[in-house]
């Protein structure tokens, strides 16, 4: 696909701190907490054979795509995972992959690693394939270490050891190039890329002695939003049909604290998720909508998974983007969470099944 510039991360490494612009072309979506001790497998088809795991850890995640493929999300260890579009990247083939799509890479890592390290470590064992569009992704934990990983030629392209760092649409290197050495001629999609890139990396060189907060993650934020205001980078910016991309979610990860700070289009007023909160209440998959007009702490706002709902904004999601996509898969992908199983599940069945004996 092309033209589809689109979001912004960028990691204060010092404030433990990541914010994250999703900019797309609608903002439908839910909140999703993951809980731990959940057997999960990759949807894959035969010969193929799936991957599988135990989710060791509690995570918050943002997802469009349904349930288990989150655009970005924080574990309770304080691992920050957030996507963007990368018109440079090239993923692994399907067949070289482990099985994992782009978005579900994200949540594999929340559900399995606590730090980057561990990210780095297994990342030859996960690699991921694109299903619909290349991303690369930001990275950041409570220790205050950051990872980008990007995908070039089908291999991983890692880098990190960076006090602060920006990403947007392009590939990290190429975009350091360009926002250094202008090429004569650019396309408007790839010179918002740079130009956000640029401003932001501008902004924290300028700041890089001051403590940030949340407010100014969300100050930063907005400098580089798509807000259909003129003074706004990528005000202009449109798909083929000429269908403007909006910042739909603003988004600050405080990975120390625990906590995930958000903001939408048509909802501003700031919302909490505090993960510490979160884990004392669910015990099971839990969702909102992302487009609540609730505000404050929302901590204890989520409601038991429900599959109708879940297939409601797949299939929003894909009308759009892979309209020819069978109901049936549509089915099948809302009802996808309902098949995994608790650690431990059985013997609390029988337990309660002796109980009443």
């Amino acid at each position: 696909m092309r033209g589809e510039n689109m979001c912004t991360t960028f990691s204060l490494n010092k404030d433990r701190l990541v914010g994250q612009n999703y900019d797309f072309y609608f903002g439908h979506g839910c909140i999703l907490f993951n809980p731990k001790n959940l057997k999960k497998y990759t949807p894959v088809q035969p010969p193929q054979k799936p991957l599988t795991w135990l989710s060791s850890f509690n995570s918050l995640t943002f997802n469009q795509f349904g349930c288990e493929f989150p655009t970005g999300g924080m574990n309770d260890q304080g691992l920050v995972a957030a996507i963007m579009f990368d018109e440079d990247g090239i993923f692994p083939k399907e067949e070289a992959s482990s099985g994992l799509s782009e978005l579900q890479w994200v949540q594999y890592q929340l559900d399995n690693f606590a730090t980057v390290a561990e990210v780095r470590d297994h990342l030859s064992e996960t690699l991921p394939f694109a299903q619909f569009m290349p991303l690369h992704y930001t990275l950041a934990d409570a220790s205050g270490q950051s990872l980008i990983v990007e995908f070039v030629d089908g291999q991983p392209v890692l880098h990190d050891d960076q006090d602060f760092h920006v990403l947007t649409n392009t590939n990290l290197e190429r975009t350091q190039q360009e926002a250094q050495d202008p090429p004569q001629t650019i396309d408007k999609d790839r010179d918002l890329s740079v130009r956000r890139y640029a401003s932001l990396m501008a902004d924290f060189a300028r700041d890089k002695d001051q403590t940030a907060d949340v407010d100014q993650a969300f100050d930063y934020l907005n400098r580089v939003a798509f807000l259909n205001q003129e003074d706004n980078i990528g005000f202009n910016f449109m798909l083929q049909e000429e269908v403007p991309v909006y910042t739909y979610w603003s988004i600050v990860y405080d990975s120390q604290q625990k906590q995930i700070y958000l903001k939408t289009y048509d909802h501003p007023d700031l919302k909490v998720f505090s993960l510490e909160k979160m884990a004392e209440r669910y015990q099971r998959i839990s969702m909102l909508d992302i487009e609540t007009s609730q505000a404050g702490d929302l901590s204890q706002a989520l409601q038991p998974f429900d599959p109708a709902l879940n297939r409601s904004m797949i299939a929003q999601s894909y009308s759009q983007l892979a309209p020819d996509l069978p109901s049936q898969v549509l089915d099948w992908l809302s009802t996808y969470p309902q098949t995994f199983r608790r650690k431990g599940a059985l013997m609390q069945s029988l337990r309660r099944l002796w109980g009443r004996a």
